[in-house]
C-alpha cells in the first residue's frame, strides 16, 4: 500500500513534467531571436542568417530520431542492438560532451511510455522478447529495452488508472503487479545487463516508485557511476527522482556535486560542477545562478574547464548565457562572440537579456575608455 500510494504522488509529477525535455528539444531547433534578428533558420541547419550550423543538434535530432523507432520484430531488434553496441563500444559523445547513448536512451524511453499497450496484449509482447533473446546474440540492450518497456506499462496504468473512465479501476489494480514484476526484472537481470550504462539510468528511475528505497537508489547510483562516470544523466537522473521523492534539494544537489566530481576529477577537473547546476537550471531557472545555492567562482572555472573539453557552440553559448544572467561581463565579454559565431536560437529566445548584457559590455567600455583618457 505504501508503495502504490507513494507512486500516486511521484507519478502525479511525472505527468507534470515528463514533456519538459521533449519539448525543449524540439524548441531548441525552432525558437528565434538572436540579437533582434527574426525568423532565424531552425539550429539544424546551415541557412543564412545564421553563420553556421550547431552540430550538437543535428546529432541530437539523429539520436532522437533513431531512439523513436521502437523494434516490433528480432530484425529490427538485432539492428538496433548493433546500434546501441557500436554507441557502447566507442563511448561516444556529442560535440558538447554528452554520451550519445543516453539522449537515445533518453528517446526510446520517452516514446515507450507515449506507446500504449493494451491488457491482452502484455503477455504476448513479452514472449516475443523471449523469443528474440533465444533467436539473437545477446547483448545488454535486450534487458534495458525490456525494462523500459516494463516501466512505462507500469507508468501507463498509473496515469490510466487516475482517469475517470470505466477501465480506471482495472488499470490501478493492475498497478502493484506490474510494479514488482519490474522491480523482480531489475534484480534478476542486473548482472548481464549493468554492463551497459542505460541499465543505471532505467533502474535508478524504478526509485520514483519505491521512494522508501532511496538508500538503495543512492548505492546504485554509486556503483553505476564508478563503472561508467561520465555518464551524465545517471547524476541528472538521480537529481530528478530524489526531488520527486521529497528530498532536500540543496543537500541532494551537494552529494550529488561531491560524487560526480570525484568520479570524474582526473578526466574533466572540476567540470561536472558546471554541469550539475546547468541541469538544475531546468527546475529553477536562471535565478538560480544569482542565488546562493551556486558557487559563481567555482561555477566560472568549472564552465572554462567544460569549455576546455568541449569548446562547441551549444556549450558556449549557454555559458554565455549563464554569464549575462549572472552579471559577470567581463566574462561574457569573452564568451559571447564566439558564441555570436554559431547562435543557438533557443539559448536567447529572451532578447532582452542579450540586449542588456551588450549594454553593460559597452558601457563598461566606455567608462574604461573615459578613465583611461582622463
Amino acid at each position: 500500500m505504501y508503495l502504490l500510494s507513494r507512486a500516486f504522488f511521484a507519478l502525479s509529477i511525472v505527468a507534470s513534467t515528463l514533456t519538459v525535455s521533449s519539448t525543449d528539444a524540439s524548441a531548441d531547433r525552432r525558437r528565434s531571436p538572436v540579437a533582434g534578428l527574426q525568423n532565424l533558420a531552425p539550429d539544424t541547419r546551415p541557412v543564412a542568417p545564421r553563420l553556421k550550423p550547431v552540430p550538437e543538434l543535428i546529432l541530437r535530432t539523429k539520436l532522437e530520431r533513431e531512439g523513436r523507432n521502437i523494434p516490433w520484430a528480432v530484425s529490427a531488434y538485432e539492428e538496433r542492438s548493433n546500434f546501441v553496441a557500436d554507441l557502447r563500444r566507442r563511448n561516444a559523445t556529442t560535440n558538447s560532451g554528452l554520451p550519445q547513448l543516453s539522449i537515445y536512451y533518453r528517446e526510446l524511453h520517452e516514446r515507450l511510455r507515449r506507446t500504449p499497450v493494451a491488457t491482452r496484449g502484455i503477455s504476448e509482447l513479452f514472449k516475443q522478447y523471449e523469443t528474440w533473446r533465444s533467436t539473437s546474440q545477446y547483448d545488454p540492450f535486450l534487458d534495458v529495452f525490456i525494462a523500459s518497456r516494463k516501466e512505462a506499462l507500469l507508468y501507463q496504468r498509473l496515469i490510466w488508472s487516475q482517469h475517470e473512465t470505466p477501465d480506471a479501476k482495472r488499470h490501478a489494480d493492475e498497478v502493484p503487479g506490474l510494479a514488482m514484476e519490474l522491480f523482480k526484472y531489475l534484480k534478476d537481470h542486473h548482472s548481464s545487463a549493468s554492463a551497459d550504462p542505460g541499465w543505471y539510468y532505467i533502474s535508478i528511475y524504478s526509485y520514483v516508485y519505491r521512494c522508501n528505497e532511496w538508500r538503495d537508489a543512492w548505492s546504485l547510483l554509486k556503483e553505476g557511476t564508478k563503472k561508467f562516470p561520465s555518464y551524465y544523466w545517471l547524476y541528472f537522473r538521480a537529481y530528478d527522482v530524489g526531488l520527486r521523492c521529497g528530498h532536500d534539494p540543496v543537500q541532494l544537489m551537494d552529494d550529488l556535486v561531491e560524487l560526480a566530481v570525484d568520479r570524474t576529477r582526473k578526466e574533466h577537473g572540476d567540470s561536472m560542477y558546471a554541469r550539475l547546476k546547468w541541469s538544475q537550471t531546468a527546475y529553477y531557472g536562471g535565478d538560480l545562478l544569482r542565488s546562493r545555492l551556486v558557487d559563481w567562482e567555482r561555477m566560472r572555472k568549472s564552465m572554462m574547464r567544460v569549455l576546455q573539453d568541449y569548446p562547441d557552440a551549444w556549450n558556449t553559448n549557454h555559458f554565455a548565457y549563464f554569464t549575462c544572467i549572472a552579471g559577470d561581463d567581463t566574462l561574457a565579454e569573452k564568451l559571447l562572440p564566439k558564441a555570436m559565431t554559431a547562435p543557438v536560437n533557443s539559448v536567447w529566445a529572451n532578447d532582452d537579456i542579450l540586449s542588456s548584457c551588450h549594454s553593460r559590455i559597452e558601457r563598461a567600455k566606455f567608462n574604461k575608455e573615459s578613465k583611461s583618457r582622463n
